[in-house]
C-alpha cells in the first residue's frame, strides 16, 4: 500500500521538474539568434564594428543618464516627503 502513494509523489515531483527545466533552458530560436548575431557581428570589417560599438554605447549611456534622472526626482520627492512629516 505505500508503494502506490511513494511512487505517485516521485511521479508528479518528477513532472514538475521537467516542467521547470523546459522553461529554464533557452529556446532554440533564443539560440539560433544569438548565434546569428555573432556571425554578423564577425562579418563586419573593423571600422563597421567600431561605428557600432560606439552608437551603441552612446545609446546606453543616454539610457543610464535618464535613468539616474529619475533616481534622483524620485529621491528629492522622497526626501521632502520624510522632511514635511
Amino acid at each position: 500500500m505505500t508503494i502506490i502513494p511513494a511512487l505517485f509523489v516521485i511521479i508528479v515531483i518528477g513532472i514538475i521538474l521537467l516542467e521547470r527545466y523546459k522553461k529554464l533552458r533557452p529556446s532554440p530560436i533564443k539560440l539560433r539568434k544569438k548565434f546569428s548575431n555573432i556571425t554578423a557581428w564577425m562579418e563586419m570589417s573593423r571600422e563597421e564594428r567600431h561605428a557600432w560599438d560606439e552608437k551603441h554605447k552612446k545609446t546606453s549611456m543616454e539610457k543610464k543618464k535618464m535613468l539616474l534622472g529619475q533616481i534622483r526626482k524620485e529621491y528629492v520627492a522622497l526626501s521632502k516627503r520624510k522632511s514635511m512629516s
